[in-house]
Order: structure tokens, then C-alpha cells, then sequence
């Protein structure tokens, strides 16, 4: 019956000696390794990172929220609500990161053949599976663009926001990294002027219903708020996000990954681990169908003599 070597048996200085008869073996892996890594490294599509800085602007949605937090006593006074909030920033970055905002980027650009280009037909601009069913639809490539493609971080300290944009395409991931922050801005500017229009519209008819003088003078106060978010709004192009640093193209000698180096890092490793699994578990092996002391046994003897090799036990090979 085979049994397993004991603990006594079975030595530190046993492995290390194993390890040592077979160092060319390892090397030997580990190169294959080393090749393996760069190989993949190279043939890997490259992806490149365009990053770009952001400050949000003011406390409120843009600036609306802003101007009339300054007359909420006086809307209180005269019974208006307008429904005046200070999470600004936090809306614009929840809608910088929303579904909605991500796939009519993805819709007006026409992203999904640029997402999905393995499962499109340039030459015929068309999807090489002509069931519509197995196409890709807008979802899929929002899936995609949210989890591989748009990054957004916050700095809680700063409170700047990061946007990067990975792609292939070191040029297009700067270009859709501008354009993602120009249509926020374009989109939270469109959202609070239609605001102040509504607000405008319903104080006049608040007017024209008439009331106390001191009502009326609030009513006129909140007016030129509305009126000036309207402004404010025409005038400025940074209106949700200023933008610090702007999204430039990457170096395309630079991408983000993969990387020669860390590639290679990982092959040698693996071919390091791989060749030391592989040496042990022939050891045990040997061990157990040979039951002698584990010394004995990593020095290549076996029962019937001395240095005759584990090749003849099913084992290591003699060493050079």
C-alpha cells in the first residue's frame, strides 16, 4: 500500500535542493513565460485614456438654484413655491452618470457600430447577423459604455470631478470626453432657463391676481432672480461643470493598457509558479509510489539503487 512521506521525512532543505538541480528547468518556463507576456502584450489592442478635470459650478442646478436660494424667504413670504434645492452638484454628476443622458450620447453619435465594430459590416453599414433579435441594441452599449468606456470619480476633499474616457481610439476618446461635458452643460442650461421661464410665467399670473403691496414687491423681487438666471444662463458656456483641464488626445505611444512591462511581470511569474507546481508534484509522486526518505528521493535515487532517476519511478528526470 502507498503511503505518504512524513513529516520528518519531508525537509525544507529538501526543496530547496530540488529546486536548485532544477533551476535550468525553471528558467526554462519562466522565459516561456517572459515570451508569453510580451507576445500578449503586443498582440492586445491598445486602449488610451483621455482625462479631463472638473469643477462644479456654484451650489445649486448650475447656477438657478443658486440665485433663488438668496429670495426663498422672500417666495416665502409671498406663498410661492419654487422648489429651490442646493444638490446641484450631485444632480449634475448623477446625470452625467444617468442611463438616460448615456444612451442619447450613444443615439445621437451613433455609437453602437463603434461599441460593437467585430459585430458590424463597414463595407455594407449594416450588422453582419440579420437577426434583430441578436443585434445589439441600445442597452448593450450603454452596458458597455458605463462599465468599459465613461469613468467618473469624485474627490470628496476637493470636490472636483474626474472624467476619463478609455478607448481604442486615442482621438475619439478625447473628443467624446469634451463632448460629454459641452452636452451636460448644454442640457442643465436648457433645463434651468425652461425652469425660470415656468417661474416667470406663474409669478406674472401671481401679479395679475393682485394682493398685498408687500407681496407684490416680492413678486418683482423673484421676477428679476428669473430674469437673471435667464442671463446668466445665455451668457456662460461652463454653466453645470467649469472645466480645469480639458480632455487632450493621449499619446498613442502611451496607452493605459496593456502595458509591455507589467505583461511581462505576469508571464515570468506565472512560468515561475507554473514549473515550481509542476517539480513538486512530480516529487510527490515519486515520493509516494517510492516510499524512501523525501532526500533521498529529490536526490534522484530510487529502492533498487543510487542516482538511477526518478524517470524510472515515473519521477524528475536525472539532473545535468
Amino acid at each position: 500500500m502507498r503511503r505518504l512521506p512524513s513529516q520528518e521525512e519531508f525537509r525544507p532543505a529538501d526543496l530547496l535542493q530540488l529546486l536548485w538541480l532544477r533551476r535550468w528547468l525553471i528558467a526554462v518556463i519562466a522565459l516561456c513565460g517572459l515570451v508569453a507576456g510580451i507576445s500578449a502584450a503586443t498582440l492586445m489592442r491598445p486602449v488610451y485614456r483621455a482625462e479631463m478635470v472638473l469643477s462644479p459650478v456654484g451650489d445649486g442646478s448650475g447656477s438657478l438654484n443658486g440665485l433663488l436660494g438668496d429670495y426663498a424667504a422672500l417666495a416665502d413670504i409671498a406663498a410661492i413655491n419654487l422648489n429651490v434645492s442646493n444638490n446641484g452638484k450631485e444632480e449634475a454628476v448623477a446625470t452625467l452618470k444617468s442611463r438616460a443622458f448615456g444612451e442619447r450620447f450613444i443615439s445621437d453619435r451613433g455609437l453602437l457600430p463603434v461599441l460593437f465594430e467585430d459585430e458590424w459590416d463597414a463595407g455594407h453599414q449594416q450588422w453582419r447577423d440579420s437577426d434583430p433579435k441578436k443585434q445589439p441594441q441600445l442597452w448593450d452599449g450603454w452596458r458597455v459604455f458605463d462599465e468599459e468606456v465613461r469613468h467618473v470619480t469624485e474627490d470628496r476633499r476637493t470636490g472636483l470631478v474626474s472624467l476619463a474616457i478609455e478607448w481604442h481610439d486615442p482621438a475619439l476618446a478625447a473628443e467624446w470626453a469634451n463632448d460629454l461635458v459641452s452636452r451636460l452643460n448644454d442640457q442643465v442650461r436648457a433645463r434651468d432657463v425652461a425652469e425660470a421661464e415656468r417661474s416667470i410665467e406663474y409669478l406674472n399670473g401671481q401679479l395679475r391676481q393682485g394682493g398685498l403691496l408687500e407681496v407684490k414687491e416680492s413678486i418683482y423681487t423673484l421676477l428679476e432672480a428669473q430674469l437673471k438666471v435667464i442671463t446668466l444662463a445665455s451668457a456662460r458656456n461652463d454653466y453645470a461643470f467649469r472645466v480645469i483641464d480639458p480632455a487632450l488626445i493621449p499619446d498613442p505611444s502611451r496607452p493605459v493598457r496593456p502595458r509591455l512591462v507589467v505583461m511581462a511581470a505576469i508571464g515570468t511569474l506565472a512560468g515561475l509558479f507554473v514549473s515550481i507546481g509542476v517539480l513538486l508534484l512530480m516529487a510527490f509522486n515519486a515520493g509516494v509510489s517510492a516510499p524512501l526518505p523525501a532526500s533521498r528521493v529529490l536526490r534522484g535515487e530510487s529502492p533498487h539503487g543510487v542516482e538511477r532517476g526518478l524517470v524510472q519511478s515515473g519521477g524528475l528526470p536525472t539532473s545535468t
